[in-house]
């Protein structure tokens, strides 16, 4: 089973997990997309480093990340040819939208 998680603030809400879930097993794989909320967590934006720390040691294969996480996270992805991708360790980045 592929492992993902959704990273941002006030999130606890989403319906993005369960659709990814679906979407994967309607594809015929297993996922388990979990929520990192920071507003659950008493944490702020500044905490982006050790989520990605923290995704990469439980073995997540990818994370999505929104305000306010999301205008961090170039910072934390090295510079590479394409605009809005890099590497984070053993963590690759592409951002897909203008935060």
């Amino acid at each position: 089973m592929r492992k993902i998680a959704l990273i941002g603030a006030g999130i606890t809400g989403s319906r993005s997990p369960a659709l990814h879930m679906a979407e994967a097993r309607a594809q015929g794989f297993g996922l388990d997309d979990a929520l990192i909320d920071l507003q659950a967590r008493g944490l702020t934006a500044a905490a982006l480093p050790n989520l990605l720390a923290e995704a990469e040691a439980a073995g997540l294969a990818g994370v999505n990340i929104t305000p306010p996480c999301k205008q961090q996270v170039p910072a934390h992805l090295p510079r590479c040819p394409r605009p809005g991708c890099g590497q984070h360790g053993g963590l690759s980045g592409r951002q897909t939208h203008r935060a």
